[in-house]
């Protein structure tokens, strides 16, 4: 990859990654009130969870793992868990969907879930900003 390209994907990276960062912080509070044991979450406000986690998936899929595969191909296994990890995160969101978001185990093991897998994303976007191409 030429110096000019890689330039360009950790530019871009620099830049999903911001959004990324400000994305989850518009999600956690979301996210906890549906962990809320006291009172269940509205219909709405489901809603506009699912439809921000929704947005900040395809964020990641279309731009924050192509760009960070670009920069470090070592990384695909990762990245593909990653995107694994969407697709139960989905399943899960749809089955709360389903039964209601009153039932407080499903939602309490979602948000954990959805806790540990931010936890990996932020983790390994640290490490591709700071390694330089190619680095174990």
């Amino acid at each position: 990859m030429s110096e000019g390209m890689e330039r360009g994907l950790r530019l871009r990276l620099q830049r999903a990654g911001r959004q990324m960062a400000r994305q989850h912080q518009t999600l956690r509070p979301l996210a906890q009130a549906l962990g809320a044991v006291s009172e269940p979450m509205s219909p709405a406000h489901f809603d506009r969870f699912t439809e921000a986690l929704r947005a900040h998936f395809i964020l990641e899929e279309d731009t924050v793992f192509p760009a960070v595969h670009g920069l470090h191909p070592e990384t695909e296994a990762d990245l593909e868990q990653l995107a694994l990890d969407h697709d139960a995160l989905r399943e899960e969101l749809a089955t709360l969907a389903r039964h209601g978001t009153r039932v407080s185990t499903h939602a309490q093991e979602f948000l954990a879930h959805l806790r540990a897998h931010e936890a990996r994303e932020e983790a390994l976007l640290r490490r591709a900003l700071a390694e330089p191409k190619g680095a174990d």
